[in-house]
């Protein structure tokens, strides 16, 4: 009988769960942060549900959180992020250039459009 398995997101990022036969911990490992994260605080709310009778339930790691992949995560958000806004701003601003646009064609062809005499 086996005693890991592997789950893949949508975006091809596999994370493991590791069980050991005779210590009841568990191993979650992963190459991506964010990925592990997600099952990460998903087991963790299960195991808490399923032990809540329990005062012994301990979950902790026994690894320091890799900080600089956390950090990279965060400026990448923030980039992202302003990137986002700006081109916002700038979305809107061309379509009130857009809005503009059409206004003074739609005047133009209806001047065009009217007949000579009415000029």
């Amino acid at each position: 009988m086996s005693n890991v398995i592997a789950l893949e997101h949508l975006n091809g990022t596999i994370v493991s769960i590791l069980v050991s036969k005779t210590t009841n911990k568990y191993r979650l490992q992963s190459d991506s942060l964010p990925a592990l994260a997600l099952l990460v605080v998903e087991l963790q709310l299960r195991l808490q549900f399923h032990f809540s009778g329990s005062t012994n339930l301990q979950v902790g790691l026994d690894s320091p959180l890799p900080t600089q992949e956390l950090w990279r995560q965060v400026e990448t958000h923030f980039i992202t992020y302003t990137e986002l806004k700006e081109e916002t701003v700038l979305t809107k601003h061309l379509e009130i250039k857009f809005s503009l646009c059409t206004t003074e064609l739609s005047f133009r062809l209806s001047l065009m459009m009217q007949p000579v005499n009415s000029r």
